[in-house]
């Protein structure tokens, strides 16, 4: 279809002026072709949302498990009772587990579900470290970082664990993710 081809175009060109313009800018970009993903993760897209990309999933359960997109359907319905939310961890849990944790939540909110931790990280910015005057000695130490994979801006800020062991200790990067009746 040539109208979403132009749509995932603009797309993809106005994630890289804002991220030329801004490097530190959150862009959150939606695309209708999948093939279009490669292309905006290189525009240094910070989340890619693409559109049906849960389709398939979404109809296999429909027909198998029916239960589960009906509760998905419930849960993302404006009008519904529940919402997931996301709270950071408590400064006096920071360093505890998992299992302190749901002990906590049960304490707080006992109508609440403890879904898992989101752990929001600030990627290394190598570009910080180097000097001004770009040496050879810069040269060697960004190849070094990139050969190994690390201060690159398409590093993963946000990383999602459901349900986490027990023993998983806890830090102040992190948030809980909860299912809660929505606050009247």
């Amino acid at each position: 279809n040539p109208m979403n081809k132009q749509s995932d175009e603009r797309t993809i060109l106005a994630t890289l002026t804002l991220k030329t313009l801004n490097t530190k800018i959150n862009v959150v970009a939606h695309i209708i072709d999948p093939e279009n993903y490669a292309h905006l993760n290189k525009a240094r897209a910070d989340e890619i949302v693409v559109s049906d990309a849960f389709t398939g999933h979404i109809l296999a359960h429909h027909i198998l498990t029916p239960g589960i997109p009906r509760f998905w359907e419930q849960v993302f319905n404006e009008d519904s009772p529940v919402a997931l939310q996301q709270y950071p961890i408590p400064k006096s849990l920071v360093g505890s587990t998992y299992l302190e944790l749901t002990a906590h939540c049960r304490q707080i909110m006992p109508d609440g579900i403890l879904l898992g931790l989101v752990e929001m990280n600030v990627p290394f910015d190598l570009n910080s470290l180097l000097s001004s005057d770009y040496s050879y000695l810069d040269e060697f130490i960004l190849r070094k970082f990139k050969e190994a994979g690390l201060g690159s801006e398409q590093e993963k800020k946000v990383k999602i664990q459901l349900a986490p062991r027990s023993d998983t200790i806890l830090n102040e990067s992190q948030y809980y993710l909860v299912l809660e009746r929505k606050k009247s």
